[in-house]
């Protein structure tokens, strides 16, 4: 560092220093995330240091960093005249916060005169270096305290090496997220074509990217994936103000960090490779209704090599009550997850490691509570029992509020565990997580149950609109608001567009004048198959002939040969059926991202007015779906 200072002070009485400072210069005006100044035209300008001082309010305390920081930048100044003809200049940029701290105290300088580069095209992967560099003694902070501070953007960069030399990244980044299961609210998604690094971007023989999110508060949860590459990040937690570098090797199947909040990320991805390990270690459990129709369809091989699994079937309450048993009473701590928690205190926020902690106890209980959930239940006394004596003690107050609401999987367990004391005589899921005393915590358990299982619940309507009389958490009530506004019968159904079997349009406009019936699957789907075969196909025979409804089904399918040949087959649609599907934009169509759908079959009926006539309560039997589409038909204007 000391190095650094003399050649900022004396660098213009040393020819040679002086032509590698120029070329220092020229690179760091290539670092992303890296205060470099900004003209209009978003190119980098070196200017004055002074001015760049003396336009914020002075520092409470400076660290050595951020002198050499000036120093470096007064220096480059000297070079202006090669920056001028290189780069032009102009007006600076946009107003962006740096913040450095050395040890716990912090400064955050404020210059309209420096901005973040995020000029995507203009990666160096020689910024880590730099940056140790320039904060060698004084560290860049963390971006933000959890639940505290100004909106930032993510900002990423990296490199892909493999056998292709083309993709495309996907990137969401999920502002107040709840759950794999819950899209709401929406991500934001964005795409990113790497380039091939040619030695001045990137590295040759790799994919370099470089990305800058729209700024976020509190937290979101990323993930990163390309469609040769496969996923680079998943549903990984990141702050405001986060700066981190991806390195995928796909020939050595491996992902590392770097940059400097490098070390959240790989507290991640070594939690994630401990709940790998962690499910190695268990039994394949499958709980079977009937053993000898499962044996004869699936016989079990035995003398199996040593470490390879197979299924071990069991059947009937007691079998379920033992293993459900076992596993709500085994030491949680013992997760090899808990190993990696303890290897990061003192390394990460201890506000984010707190964040990690209750999404690992949330992962591992959840499960056996899940399982007690879904268990075909023959005797009730022994489920209730098992209820009250391994399920309603577990813990829920490990973490403070704050904590467990952003925690998604320790919020699946709570919801959960809700559910649990339904089934064994208790409250309500709604109104148990009504009751939870944070508001915060409150709001998104409610706005999760009521979005995450509408479909199942028998009140949904009820206690939506009760919800939206509370719930005052703004990411909880826009979503709620946004279901309600979506889903209300009476309303405008949302004027989609699909493309047909034939190749040729969809819209709901040509339908106008008929009671539409859309039925939503995937090819794979096995509820589909079984919602077509026993409901659909008597339906549709009931109706053939009709011309005052149509049957739409709508597939979600990405790859347009699947669908055909499901089609084809005959176990998801049938030829009465007009048959479409979301053009290969999956779950991401507006259609389906209008309606919140991301669990199938989902059903959707229109009246002939081309308003929502119902949402919910058509996975009934072919009788009572007969008369729901009798009774829609004939109603009156």
């Amino acid at each position: 560092m000391r190095d650094l200072l003399v050649l900022a002070r004396f660098g213009a009485r040393h020819p040679r220093t002086l032509l590698a400072l120029r070329w220092l210069s020229g690179w760091l005006t290539r670092i992303p995330g890296l205060p470099v100044p900004q003209t209009a035209g978003s190119q980098p300008d070196l200017i004055s240091a002074g001015e760049w001082i003396s336009s914020g309010p002075a520092p409470a305390k400076r660290v050595e960093g951020f002198e050499i920081l000036d120093f470096f930048v007064t220096f480059l100044v000297k070079q202006k005249s090669k920056a001028k003809k290189k780069h032009g200049c102009g007006d600076p940029g946009k107003t962006v916060p740096l913040q450095i701290n050395k040890g716990r105290s912090a400064i955050t300088r404020t210059s309209p005169r420096l901005a973040f580069l995020h000029n995507r095209s203009r990666l160096s992967w020689l910024a880590p270096t730099f940056l140790c560099l320039l904060f060698l003694n004084g560290k860049v902070a963390e971006a933000q305290t959890m639940g505290g501070g100004p909106s930032a953007p993510l900002v990423l960069y990296g490199e892909i090496i493999g056998d292709h030399y083309e993709d495309t990244l996907s990137i969401r980044v999920h502002e107040g997220y709840l759950g794999q299961s819950v899209f709401m609210p929406r991500p934001e998604s964005y795409t990113l074509i790497p380039y091939a690094g040619d030695g001045r971007r990137g590295l040759p023989g790799t994919l370099a990217f470089s990305f800058s999110s729209k700024p976020f508060a509190d937290f979101a949860y990323i993930h990163v994936s390309g469609a040769k590459s496969g996923v680079l990040v998943e549903h990984y937690m990141a702050l405001p103000g986060d700066t981190v570098g991806i390195r995928l090797d796909r020939h050595a199947n491996t992902v590392s960090f770097s940059g400097p909040h490098a070390d959240r990320y790989r507290l991640q991805r070594e939690l994630e490779s401990a709940q790998g390990s962690y499910l190695l270690d268990q039994p394949a459990v499958l709980a079977v209704s009937n053993m000898e129709r499962f044996l004869s369809r699936a016989p079990l091989e035995e003398g199996l090599p040593y470490g390879i699994k197979a299924f071990h079937p069991i059947t009937g309450d007691s079998a379920q009550l033992n293993h459900i048993g076992r596993l709500l009473a085994a030491d949680y701590r013992r997760h090899p997850g808990y190993e990696v928690i303890e290897r990061y205190r003192g390394k990460v926020d201890p506000d984010f490691l707190a964040v990690m902690e209750a999404n690992l106890y949330g992962t591992v209980m959840k499960s056996a509570v899940f399982g007690f959930n879904v268990a075909k239940k023959s005797d009730m006394g022994l489920w209730t029992g098992l209820y009250h004596s391994g399920i309603a003690g577990l813990p829920t107050g490990l973490f403070p509020p704050h904590t467990a609401y952003r925690a998604h999987h320790f919020t699946d367990f709570l919801l959960e565990k809700a559910i649990a004391g339904f089934i064994a005589g208790g409250p309500h899921p709604y109104a148990a997580l009504k009751a939870e005393a944070d508001p915060l915590l409150r709001d998104r358990l409610v706005t999760k149950y009521l979005v995450k299982y509408f479909e199942r619940i028998a009140k949904r309507e009820e206690y939506l609109l009760d919800a939206l009389g509370y719930v005052a958490d703004p990411q909880s009530r826009a979503s709620l608001v946004q279901y309600r506004d979506n889903l209300s019968v009476g309303r405008e159904a949302f004027p989609f567009v699909l493309t047909g079997i034939d190749g040729g349009e969809v819209s709901l406009a040509s339908l106008r004048g008929k009671t539409v019936f859309v039925d939503f699957w995937f090819t794979g789907c096995q509820a589909c198959i079984a919602y077509h075969a026993n409901t659909l196909k008597p339906v549709e025979s009931h109706f053939r002939g009709r011309e005052d409804i149509v049957f739409l089904s709508v597939s979600t399918d990405k790859d347009i040969r699947r669908w055909q040949n499901s089609v084809k087959s005959g176990r998801y649609s049938s030829p009465e059926a007009v048959n479409a599907y979301t053009g290969g934009l999956g779950i991401d169509h507006p259609l389906t991202k209008h309606y919140n759908l991301h669990a199938f079959p989902s059903q959707l009926l229109i009246d002939g007015e081309g308003r929502v006539a119902r949402v919910s309560g058509m996975q009934v039997g072919p009788g009572e779906l007969i008369g729901i589409l009798e009774q829609t038909i004939n109603k009156k204007p």
